[in-house]
Order: structure tokens, then C-alpha cells, then sequence
């Protein structure tokens, strides 16, 4: 194709090789993606730009090239939870990726209680961060700005192997069929607050859960609860008299598998709740994300558990006819 030769003709020598390297992975494992929009993006023709799309000027781009004064820069927007995976895996990259994914910034609660409407939270490494008005300032020597987006800046051949391995990570969760629960629009905190209601503090004991003679259909719809549980990352500890418990799985939103009733006794302690009715048309991380707001807010700590890096619980059950979840993420 001429327009890609046009491209890498733009670039320096070390750029055309990262390029060609990122166009080879991409055309051997992701052939559905194809080099579309070859072209200068302004008059000097200094600024040239590269799409990895199905179509020609529809759907979501699979990565973004450009070459910027010769050097070559790399953006991928991610789709779904791989946010939250890059920020687990965080450690398997270099400096310049995971400040990459990181340039967004991060609310520093100030104080000043400044409302986000999709304001997102996450537990990562003990911390709790969430989306918000201060950008990275670390990231400057890594990261620029192309048309209002982030962007990998000067990218070389040491940092190949980071991108071939965030394009899986990519081609993973872009796979994905869209989740209808995950779709913000008009009235979205409002929506969670009438669903989720207050938030409420409770001490609970340590509770020994069954993993034998019981049946999921007498908690919840079976089969709509495996996709549910599948989707947010829940994987299932045992029952009580109370329902069937679940915590949010770090390492399955990083695709590891296998830890089914691994843990079986729910920790005793303090714990910020809400329930829900007709859970499985609505988005435990949604719920997770009201409750965490309700944290920070307050000027709270997540409480660490022996299982590991959890950020909450989910305990589903039935109520004469009715279907519900119960949330609780765990306080100091």
C-alpha cells in the first residue's frame, strides 16, 4: 500500500522500524485491522497520522500512528475494564508506557469536594484512585498531547516489547461485546443514587461459608448470574443462610482464572454497604464505584483482608419474589 509506504518515509529510521514491527504484529495476529486515514494532518506535512481500523473511517480505532517532526508516537484507547488491568499489570511495563496509561491524572482530594458525574474509582496496590482534575505532571518526558488525546512520545525500538504487549492487552478487551450496564448517559449519578440508596456502616462476624450441597438457583437466576459474575470479576467464596458471597477478583480482571471457593470464610470487621434490587439488570462496579465515593467523601480507608487486594464483596440472595445484591467493601 502506498500510503503506508508514504508514512514510514516520514519517519526517521528508528521510527520506521518500530513502525514496521507494530504493522507486522498487528497484520499476523489482529489481520481484522488494517492500516486506514494515511495522511498529513496539517499543510507542512509534519504531522502525519496512521489508524489500525475494521472499516475505513468507522468503529474504534485498534491503535493510532503518528509522526511528528520525523519521530514516531503511539496512542491506544482502551475499551471496557482495560484501564483497570494496565493499572494492575502496571509493573510488567517501562516508564514510559505505564506513564502512558497513567497520564490521565488523578482526583488528590483536595477538599474541595468537586463533583464528577462519571467519576471512576479503583483499589490498586492498597490505594484507593480515582479519576479526576489533576493531571500526571510526571508524565511530560513520556507523554504528549495529539488532537486533545494522549500519546506514547518518541517511541524507539526499547520500548517494542511494551507495545506489542499492550496491543494484546488491547485486543483482548476491544473484542468484547459493549456491556449495556456500563453505558453512561443523562442522570447517571442520580440513577445510582436512587438504586443504591444510602450508604450504611455495619460490623459483621467472621461467617464459614459451604461450598458443598447447595444450588445457585436458589440465590439467583443461575445462568444470568454465571455472565454477571463473569463480567465484573466475581468469583464465588460459598453460601451462608444469607445468600451466596462473592469478592471482586483482581487477578481475574487480568484473565487468571481457576480461584473458585479457593476462600470460604468471609472476614469479620467493618464494612460500608448498600443493597440493590433486580441486581443482575444493573453494574456491580457501578455500585462499587458509589460506595467508594462515599469513602473518599468521608474521609475513610478501604480495610486490607487476608484474601488479598479486595476491594469489595457481593452477596446475592432472594427475598419472597424479589432478586437482590447486597455490596460491602471493607473499612478501617
Amino acid at each position: 500500500m502506498q500510503e503506508y509506504i508514504d508514512f514510514l518515509n516520514t519517519l526517521d529510521e528508528k521510527g520506521r522500524r518500530v513502525a514496521a514491527v507494530v504493522h507486522d504484529h498487528i497484520a499476523d495476529r489482529y489481520p481484522e485491522y488494517k492500516p486506514f486515514n494515511i495522511r498529513p494532518m496539517n499543510n507542512a506535512q509534519n504531522k502525519w497520522q496512521m489508524n489500525f481500523r475494521k472499516k475505513p473511517e468507522f468503529g474504534k480505532a485498534f491503535c493510532s500512528l503518528y509522526s511528528l517532526d520525523g519521530k514516531l508516537s503511539i496512542r491506544v484507547v482502551g475499551s471496557g475494564f482495560m484501564n483497570y488491568e494496565l493499572f494492575l499489570r502496571q509493573n510488567e511495563f517501562g516508564d514510559k508506557v505505564r506513564n502512558y496509561f497513567f497520564a490521565g491524572g488523578f482526583c488528590e482530594n483536595c477538599g474541595k469536594k468537586c463533583f464528577q458525574e462519571y467519576r471512576e474509582y479503583w483499589y490498586i496496590n492498597g490505594e484507593l484512585l480515582a479519576t479526576g482534575c489533576k493531571k500526571n505532571e510526571t508524565a511530560k518526558e513520556y507523554v504528549g498531547v495529539i488532537d486533545d488525546y494522549a500519546a506514547i512520545n518518541n517511541v524507539g525500538e526499547g520500548d517494542i516489547q511494551d507495545l506489542l504487549y499492550l496491543l494484546d492487552i488491547q485486543a483482548k478487551h476491544i473484542s468484547k461485546p459493549k456491556n449495556p450496564k456500563e453505558i453512561r448517559g443523562n442522570g447517571y449519578a442520580e440513577t445510582s443514587k436512587n438504586r443504591c440508596g444510602n450508604v450504611t456502616v455495619i460490623t459483621l462476624e467472621e461467617t464459614k461459608l459451604d461450598i458443598y450441597e447447595f444450588e445457585i438457583s436458589d440465590y439467583c437466576a443461575a445462568k444470568r448470574l454465571d455472565k454477571y459474575t463473569a463480567e465484573y470479576s466475581l468469583t464465588p467464596m460459598g453460601v451462608s443462610d444469607e445468600g451466596i458471597w462473592f469478592y471482586h477478583d483482581q487477578k481475574a480482571v487480568c484473565g487468571e482464572n481457576g480461584n473458585d471457593y479457593n476462600y470460604t470464610t468471609f472476614p469479620e470487621g467493618r464494612y460500608a454497604a448498600v443493597t440493590v434490587d433486580d441486581p443482575l439488570s444493573f453494574s456491580a462496579w457501578r455500585v462499587w464505584t458509589y460506595i467508594a465515593g462515599w469513602i473518599r467523601e468521608n474521609g475513610a480507608e478501604i480495610r486490607p483482608v487476608n484474601i488479598g487486594n479486595v476491594p469489595y464483596f457481593a452477596k446475592f440472595y432472594r427475598k419472597g419474589v424479589g432478586e437482590y445484591m447486597s455490596v460491602y467493601v471493607p473499612m478501617k
